[in-house]
């Protein structure tokens, strides 16, 4: 018989021999079970998109492929939230899988509604939901057969009224679940921009294009500017002559202030301008520059102080508020003929004179390079045509001695201007033989 020492650490050593065998067992046995679905990795999925920038009414297709292998994925579903193309219009869906037999039912959120049908245009809730239905085995259930691939192709475009200055990617990810697999996913981005576009469309006339030489005969000169930005425009300027420098000593060949004299004119402006500023364009000093106006309304527009009709040699008409898009600033501009031009006193009586107007028109959008463009019109003065024609007869036209006739004059301004004087003459008629009878 062993002393009791011995017995005590002999059951101890037993007692260590069994906890160890048992966890040995344990942990052969827990090897074995299969692992875990966290730990499976039977799903793949991709998701790509054939046109990454994009700007207005653009096309572009996101395309899903979903996978399983190794083993089938039981109770597979496929989830896609849309919500971050809010407004995009979803033109195509086309699902497919690989072989028939996988089948699957599809189901899509939007607008707080459920349906099978897509929508047409995506909401901030839209989502797609498919779930796979195919009989399997290995395991045995339902979801996708290991295998077996699925494609979902979505069509989109871009709102073809996107905010002006809009830049943004937009990321989207699709995810697929199983029961007895990891999730898998995938994201793919757009960039989406919607430029700011600075333009102006200028626009010039003159009536009439030709005019016979008269001094004081009226013509007018009409000039515009239209807002052609996609955003309103901080200034909007009209310039007649698009040519006037500070500092010249004459004026430019374009300038119809060289033959012509400013009667009047009137600004319309464009929604959104409460106030124009109208610059003069006046000689002082032997040279010519401009003299800035206040902005006031447009209605009642004028020149600036100190500077006369007379002085005229260019004006320049600015819209100072918000101009809205598409608003268009027009200054019609009443003038008369000049006796002499302005460079050279010479006679504009003389001869033909073409003058190829030229104006201009400028956009501001704040941040951006201002946009001038010009238009043209041609003019020409020419001399004036002179003619008359005259008649003469008698009634009655025979008469003897001691009779009365009468004698009719008869005379027509034929010329292409007003005249001041018409007179007819009869010189040599009467004698001793015929007398005025008065």
């Amino acid at each position: 018989m062993l002393p009791a020492a011995s017995r005590s650490h002999r059951t101890r050593r037993a007692v260590a021999a069994v906890a160890a065998f048992l966890a040995t067992v344990l942990t052969v046995s827990l090897g074995a079970l299969p692992a875990a679905a966290a730990s499976n990795e039977y799903l793949q999925l991709t998701k790509t998109v054939d046109r990454v920038e994009n700007v207005a009414g653009d096309s572009y297709t996101f395309r899903i492929q979903v996978t399983c292998s190794e083993a089938s994925c039981l109770d597979a579903e496929l989830s896609d939230a849309l919500g971050v193309f809010a407004g995009h219009e979803l033109k195509n869906v086309e699902l497919r899988g690989a072989d028939p037999s996988l089948t699957y039912v599809t189901e899509w959120t939007s607008d707080g509604t459920t349906s099978a049908t897509a929508p047409a245009v995506i909401k901030a809730d839209t989502a797609l939901r498919v779930r796979f239905t195919q009989p399997t085995v290995s395991p045995t259930g339902v979801g996708i057969q290991s295998g077996q691939t699925f494609t979902a192709a979505l069509t989109m475009a871009v709102p073809t009224n996107l905010t002006p200055g809009t830049d943004e990617n937009l990321t989207n990810t699709a995810q697929v679940t199983a029961t007895n697999s990891q999730p898998a996913s995938d994201s793919a981005a757009i960039h989406v921009t919607a430029p700011i576009t600075v333009d102006v469309v200028p626009g010039k006339t003159w009536t009439p294009a030709t005019q016979p030489f008269a001094v004081g005969a009226a013509s007018t000169v009409t000039v515009t500017g239209r807002n052609a930005a996609n955003v309103p425009a901080d200034a909007l300027v009209l310039q007649e002559p698009a040519q006037a420098l500070d500092g010249a000593a004459t004026l430019d060949s374009s300038n119809p202030f060289a033959i012509k004299d400013l009667d009047s004119f009137t600004v319309s402006a464009p929604a959104g301008c409460t106030a124009v500023q109208v610059d003069a364009y006046v000689r002082s000093g032997g040279t010519w520059s401009w003299v800035t106006g206040t902005p006031g309304p447009a209605a009642s527009a004028g020149l600036p102080a100190g500077a006369t009709k007379a002085d005229v040699g260019g004006l320049r008409v600015t819209c100072t508020d918000a101009v809205a898009v598409s608003g268009t600033l027009r200054a019609v501009i009443d003038v008369t003929q000049r006796e002499t031009h302005r460079n050279d006193a010479s006679d504009l009586s003389l001869a033909r004179h073409d003058l190829t107007n030229v104006a201009s028109a400028a956009v501001t959008v704040a941040g951006r390079p201002t946009v001038s463009k010009t238009a043209t019109a041609p003019h020409a003065v020419v001399p004036a045509n002179l003619a008359t024609t005259i008649t003469k007869s008698f009634a009655p036209a025979r008469i003897s001695a001691g009779q009365s006739t009468t004698l009719t004059l008869t005379a027509a301004q034929l010329s292409d201007v007003a005249v001041t004087e018409l007179r007819i003459t009869d010189l040599g008629f009467f004698d001793t033989k015929v007398q005025f009878g008065g």
